[in-house]
């Protein structure tokens, strides 16, 4: 049996760690019906659902057990949307840092 991992304190931090990582993912499904195109989301979708827990190996496929400190840390298996990347570039060239 895997070891469970509790990522999030509280459905805000879970909020926003999908604000920042899965709402910007080109695997991203809003009705997170298809846990072929994100395991990841698929997992911490049905954890928000439960009782809050993922699996060692989703924890580690997150970027969890490499950040269990962070509010909100970066997930390894992001692709970001061209339209994200688009923005980024933009605040680059404008000099916007933030």
């Amino acid at each position: 049996m895997s070891e469970k991992f509790y990522p999030f304190s509280n459905g805000s931090q879970f909020n926003d760690w999908q604000d920042c990582n899965c709402e910007r993912c080109k695997k991203y499904d809003q009705n997170q019906a298809d846990p072929k195109k994100c395991e990841i989301d698929f997992e911490i979708g049905m954890a928000y659902l439960g009782d809050g827990s993922v699996d060692e190996d989703i924890a580690r496929r997150m970027g969890f057990i490499d950040n269990p400190e962070a509010y909100v840390w970066k997930c390894p298996e992001v692709d970001w949307t061209d339209e994200w990347m688009n923005k980024c570039k933009q605040k680059q060239n404008n000099g916007v840092t933030k």
